[in-house]
C-alpha cells in the first residue's frame, strides 16, 4: 500500500510539474499564468501588458497597463506611484507605436508633471523619428 501511495504521490508531482513548465515556455506565458494566479497583483499586470506588446497585442497591453494601476491602489503608496508612472510610460509607448505623437507627448508631459523627482521623459524620448 505505501508503494502505491508513493507511485501516486510522483505521478501528482510529475503532473503540477508539467503544468508549471507550460507557464515557462515564454514571457507571454508566464505572466499570463501570474495574473491568472494573483489577479491583484499590479506588477504581474504591468509585466503582462509589456509581454503583450512585445507581442504586437498592444491594445491586450493597455488594458493590461490599466488593470495594474487599478490593482495598485490596494498597495501602499510607493508601490502605486511606481506603478502609476510605468503605466504612464507604457502608454506614452503605445501611443508612440500607433503614430499618435501628440498623445505620446501628453502622456509624457503628465508623466513628468506628476513624477518631477523621476526625470524619466528624459531618459524615454517619443517620437524621435
Amino acid at each position: 500500500m505505501k508503494q502505491w501511495a508513493g507511485a501516486l504521490v510522483l505521478v501528482w508531482w510529475a503532473l503540477l510539474s508539467h503544468h508549471d513548465s507550460f507557464a515557462w515556455r515564454s514571457d507571454l506565458t508566464l505572466w499570463a499564468d501570474a495574473v491568472e494566479r494573483q489577479p491583484t497583483n499590479p506588477r504581474a499586470w504591468i509585466n503582462y501588458g509589456t509581454a503583450l506588446a512585445m507581442a504586437g497585442d498592444w491594445d491586450g497591453g493597455q488594458v493590461a497597463w490599466e488593470r495594474a494601476w487599478q490593482a495598485s491602489l490596494t498597495r501602499d503608496v510607493p508601490t502605486q506611484r511606481l506603478i502609476e508612472a510605468v503605466s504612464r510610460l507604457n502608454m506614452a509607448r503605445k501611443a508612440e507605436h500607433d503614430g499618435d505623437c501628440q498623445g505620446a507627448q501628453a502622456w509624457m508631459a503628465s508623466l513628468e508633471a506628476n513624477f518631477p523627482e523621476w526625470p524619466l521623459s528624459r531618459a524615454f524620448a517619443v517620437c524621435a523619428w
